[in-house]
């Protein structure tokens, strides 16, 4: 069993934060399990008291009782099982945005519930959805969708992932998958009992309508869903933007280690995107990125007989395309900008060494001219391209999931070519195998067959409090 698995085999209580990092108004606090409404009851009040006792659905303002005796303002969702998310007891509280109170309260949970119940621990990635696919609550293809959710930064990977969840995949194949079995099964019995005139077989026409049905599902959920798989397995796109001489070019030149484009002091000699081919090491490996040098755009108008619309059309593109945005600005530019994934002040060595600026989180200090910070940026690189590939792991593992099923039916449909029509199939126990094999690998991509393997693959990789 791997380890996804075996982490998520077991009905304790969980509970985790299930909001992003960063800052916001709200966190979310989740917790899953049986009977975990009324062990957590003596700790809500006011208005939420009425959803956990007795339990019943519905979305309240409330207090939670923090160790200490002070009560914290919350709103509580309660959604009692089996009619929810995981199919179990499931407790949504969402806490002022301060990302330790939410810690607070899932640690106290988690402490509550093994006072009640005799135990319960923080999720592991994926864990909430785990549950619910192994409650019958969820696909594997819904979960995927989730995941690739998870891994989008772009307004076109939404778009994919939003095409994913509307074609409402895995419970029409499943439907189909169950007619084959059942015409698979009449094959199998006429195998057995060749003697017996009532055991009627299956023709080769009962075999072949549900297998194409189920390859027209199959490619349907496959085109849904390769292109968000695509983008995320090919080269990287990184984009260096930013206003006219912040030092994009010179940047470029220097991160390739060769001068591919003319760098200028004055502003606007680059007027179209160039882009070229870069290898950084990372902790997995090497990892081909393209990097991409653009126009610089918002800058004071310039007249190019109209390339500055088209130059500025192209940096749009490019950007839009972009897996990373390096928002790039020059040491004596102290305008606000976009950050975009990452801040990179340029010519640092033109700085003032007297006042030297401080340097944020999501910001690196580099000078083309002296290699500063050239390698802390190539870092920070790989470690966002970690971190996406790491998120978009499902999306790209039930994908081929997909792939082996297509492939699987297609041999089995190959079976039946040269079949009489009206007839069963010439070799029927090599038609019942193929056909067995085809429903092994539907049946993975539904998950109703072989769940370890599933769940290392499509949960493991999930982000915590999913």
């Amino acid at each position: 069993m791997g380890p996804a698995a075996s982490a998520m085999g077991d009905q304790d209580p969980i509970a985790a934060i299930a909001t992003g990092a960063g800052v916001g108004r709200r966190a979310a606090v989740r917790i899953s399990g049986p009977g975990a409404v009324e062990a957590i009851a003596d700790r809500v009040g006011g208005d939420a008291r009425r959803l956990v006792d007795p339990p019943r659905r519905g979305i309240v303002p409330g207090t939670w009782a923090l160790d200490g005796g002070r009560d914290l303002p919350v709103v509580m969702l309660v959604a009692p099982g089996p009619d929810s998310f995981t199919g179990e007891d499931v407790i949504e509280i969402q806490v002022p945005g301060a990302r330790h109170l939410a810690e607070r309260v899932v640690d106290e949970a988690c402490a509550t519930l093994r006072r009640r119940l005799g135990r319960a621990r923080a999720a592991g990635p994926g864990e909430f959805s785990a549950r619910a696919f192994l409650n019958g609550r969820l696909s594997v293809a819904e979960a995927t969708a989730i995941a690739a959710a998870v891994a989008a930064d772009r307004d076109d990977e939404l778009d994919e992932v939003d095409s994913i969840r509307r074609s409402r995949p895995g419970r029409r194949l499943q439907e189909q998958a169950r007619r084959l079995e059942e015409v698979m099964a009449r094959l199998e019995a006429s195998i057995d009992f060749t003697d017996e005139e009532d055991v009627v077989g299956a023709t080769t026409e009962e075999l072949l309508q549900p297998l194409d049905e189920v390859r027209a599902e199959l490619l349907s959920m496959l085109e849904a869903a390769q292109t968000f798989g695509e983008a995320r397995t090919g080269d990287p796109v990184v984009v260096l933007a930013g206003p006219p001489n912040a030092g994009k070019s010179s940047l470029f030149n220097a991160m390739l280690g060769f001068d591919r484009v003319v760098s200028s002091p004055v502003a606007g000699t680059t007027r179209d995107a160039i882009e070229a081919d870069l290898d950084l090491d990372g902790d997995d490996g090497t990892i081909r990125i393209r990097l991409v040098d653009t126009a610089g755009t918002g800058g004071p108008p310039m007249d190019h007989g109209g390339l500055e619309g088209l130059a500025a059309e192209a940096t749009r593109t490019a950007v839009r395309r972009a897996d990373i945005v390096l928002q790039c600005r020059a040491s004596d530019d102290s305008t606000e900008v976009d950050v975009g994934d990452l801040l990179v002040l340029t010519k640092q060595d033109l700085a003032d060494p007297a006042s030297p600026r401080p340097v944020g989180s999501n910001e690196v200090a580099t000078s083309a001219r002296t290699g500063l910070g050239l390698a802390d940026l190539r870092r920070r690189i790989t470690a966002i391209l970690a971190d996406r590939r790491i998120a978009a792991a499902p999306v790209v593992g039930w994908t081929r999931l997909v792939r082996e099923a297509v492939e699987r039916v297609d041999d089995a449909i190959a079976e039946f070519d040269a079949a009489r029509p009206g007839r069963p199939p010439a070799n029927p126990e090599t038609a019942a195998a193929a056909c067995r094999a085809a429903a092994e690998g539907i049946s993975r991509v539904t998950g109703t067959f072989d769940h370890e393997s599933v769940l290392d693959l499509v949960f493991g990789r999930f982000c915590i409090g999913k």
